[in-house]
């Protein structure tokens, strides 16, 4: 997928989202999704097959990351690297036949109060995209890489209500972004124009 194909694909997205903000699933008209994207239908159907579709690949695409949970933890992808890390919410014993359990580059495990990456081949940091975006990622002795892509639909739709603001004559928004943590929100409103303060709690 070249550039320009990335570009149209994360427009779509961007109208979806923000349709979905509005309306229910079933209400929203691939009609409506191509105008919001300002795409023509057969470049919409280019992309995906169906409006289910879209909701689909929408989906894979937020948490793509994820490829299997059970016993308490997660396996990851992160980027070209694969990362196992704990989840209080997965309370599943599961089967993990997923090979990828046996071959993962960083394993964290909990002892006491804390805990420790224990690694093979994982290096201490590198990079990941998410449409304009290349994002650093640092493993942390507290199990966090730096980055929650499951928060990548915020990050869209900010984007979108900041740029349609400014469009539409109104003075520069202001974002105050509280527990902003590592700050993909923060990065992704100043790229749309706001003035941001970022508070890291």
């Amino acid at each position: 997928m070249d550039r320009r194909q990335r570009k149209t694909r994360e427009a779509i997205f961007r109208a979806f989202i923000e349709l979905l903000s509005k309306k229910s699933f079933d209400r929203i008209t691939v009609g409506e999704i191509i105008e919001g994207a300002d795409v023509g239908r057969a470049t919409f159907y280019s992309h995906f097959e169906t409006k289910d579709f879209l909701l689909k690949e929408l989906c894979e695409d937020l948490f793509c990351h994820i490829f299997d949970a059970a016993g308490g933890e997660r396996l990851e992808r992160w980027g070209d690297y694969i990362l196992i890390r704990p989840d209080p919410q997965i309370i599943w014993k599961g089967q993990r036949k997923d090979p990828r359990w046996k071959k993962a580059h960083g394993v964290y495990r909990r002892v006491g109060g804390g805990g420790s990456w224990v690694v093979n081949n994982m290096p201490e940091e590198w990079c990941v995209n998410y449409g304009d975006f290349t994002f650093k990622l640092r493993p942390m002795g507290f199990k966090h890489t730096g980055l929650f892509p499951e928060q990548a639909t915020n990050w869209d739709w900010a984007s979108s209500a900041i740029r349609k603001s400014i469009a539409a004559g109104h003075e520069q928004p202001k974002v105050l972004n509280l527990f902003a943590y590592t700050g993909g929100a923060t990065v992704a409103c100043a790229k749309a124009g706001a003035s941001l303060c970022h508070v890291d709690a």
